[in-house]
């Protein structure tokens, strides 16, 4: 019969937390770690050399591979981009605006011994404003600078008027100082003939011309007629002019501003001119204000 044995007591089992601070859990993960510490240190080490050892094969392998392969792939690359490239020449004309459409500078008397010039012009892109600086060379002489703004695909007229001159101007150049373009935010407006329309709906009518005297023996034709702003915005003030053409040809520019332009209101509009626009057979209105800039109009 075999000698009983005596039991093994785990020391561990009779510690006592005396403090209350070290329960029994953490004074075994404690005693654990301490008899394995220079184990698990091993152990890392082990790992972290393995790893330096796979990350320095890693570098080595693709330094090999770009020195023998990935070196040349670059240099066939480089080489093709020079042949791809694409020429923005090109396109350049896509991104250039294209040229104003300018008529023939024609000049008329307004007043005795003053002359009004005027070209009629058009802005041939779609999405550009113009901010045009331009001024008239005649008689050897220059007018002053003036600017003018021209909307997108619409027409309008570069005036000089009252230019004073003891003869009649001849030789007459448009100069084109300066073209500022300004691209439409089609953000904000993405239809701008839509837009335009919305915003300008001037209706001429009622035309009518009579030669009215002036002073004793000088008649000077007089025009009325009425313009309807048939928009629904108010303008503080709305700059037009009016352009009289006989037939298909600009005769005369009369300037007009009519203040505080209500929506559907009808103004009737006087203006003489020395101008021989008696055998007239048309008038077109032509806006010369800013129609993007919302200070041009007011509400009720």
């Amino acid at each position: 019969m075999a000698p009983f044995l005596k039991k093994q007591v785990d020391p561990l089992s009779r510690y006592v937390d005396a403090s209350g601070t070290l329960g029994v859990q953490e004074f075994r993960l404690g005693y654990w770690y301490i008899r394995n510490k220079q184990t698990l240190r091993k152990i890392a080490v082990v790992c972290l050399s393995l790893l330096s050892g796979l990350g320095i094969v890693y570098s080595l392998f693709m330094m090999a591979q770009y020195a023998f392969v990935g070196y040349w792939d670059d240099i066939n690359m480089y080489a093709n981009q020079t042949v791809e490239f694409m020429n923005y020449t090109t396109y350049q004309t896509a991104y250039t605006p294209r040229p104003l459409g300018l008529t023939p500078p024609f000049v008329y008397a307004s007043n005795p011994q003053k002359y009004d010039i005027a070209t009629i012009v058009t802005n041939k892109n779609d999405r550009l404003v113009a901010h045009v600086r331009y001024h008239y060379t005649f008689n050897n002489t220059e007018s002053i600078v003036q600017e003018a703004i021209l909307w997108p695909l619409r027409t309008h007229v570069l005036p000089t008027l009252g230019v004073e001159s003891d003869a009649f101007p001849k030789n007459v150049q448009l100069v084109i100082d300066e073209i500022q373009w300004n691209r439409v935010d089609p953000h904000i407006i993405f239809d701008v003939q839509a837009y335009i329309d919305e915003h300008v709906r001037f209706l001429l009518d009622n035309a009518t011309i009579e030669r009215q005297s002036v002073g004793t023996d000088l008649l000077v034709p007089e025009v009325r007629f009425e313009i309807t702003n048939n928009s629904i915005y108010n303008f503080w003030d709305a700059e037009l002019f009016v352009d009289v053409k006989r037939g298909n040809t600009s005769i005369a520019i009369l300037p007009v501003t009519i203040s505080q332009f209500l929506a559907g209101e009808t103004r009737l509009v006087t203006v003489r001119s020395f101008a021989d626009i008696s055998t007239a057979s048309s008038m077109n209105i032509i806006p010369a204000f800013d129609v993007f800039d919302e200070g041009e109009y007011f509400s009720d």
